[in-house]
């Protein structure tokens, strides 16, 4: 008998269990990936100073990684072995995904946090590859 796992998609196991990763535990991996991003999400934008890049961009990462990873799986899947339920639960989570996902750089608050950190003295201490990270995610912002 096959053993489950609970929220295949989030997991992190290194090689991807393919076999775990079936149409019905879509909408609830998903779901849950959505609020904990969300709380995450939450929680960086109500922050006070001192804004550091670990409590900001990396922050904003490690939140949403766990969604972007299984999502990711799942648009996989539907490229690759797309049957009637992998398509109804894909097409189930798409708007929720795209309205997350369409509503952080509109997040008011989060864009006041990263912009304090991004625009601070701070920045010009981090490695070369953390500057341009932090460059390209307030360019991501002002770019909606």
């Amino acid at each position: 008998m096959p053993q489950h796992h609970a929220h295949p998609f989030l997991s992190k196991a290194d090689p991807i269990r393919w076999s775990t990763l079936r149409p019905e535990a879509v909408e609830p991996d998903i779901r849950k990936a959505l609020q904990d991003a969300g709380t995450a999400v939450d929680r960086i934008a109500a922050q006070s100073p001192p804004f550091t890049y670990d409590n900001t961009v990396a922050a904003l990462d490690e939140a949403l990684e766990p969604l972007e990873r299984a999502w990711g799986l799942v648009g996989h899947l539907d490229a690759v072995c797309n049957s009637p339920e992998l398509r109804k639960a894909y097409n189930a989570m798409l708007p929720e995904v795209s309205r997350f996902f369409s509503g952080i750089p509109l997040n008011e608050a989060l864009w006041s946090s990263l912009k304090a950190f991004g625009e601070s003295d701070a920045v010009h201490d981090l490695s070369p590859a953390r500057r341009r990270h932090v460059v390209g995610t307030l360019a991501d912002f002002r770019a909606q």
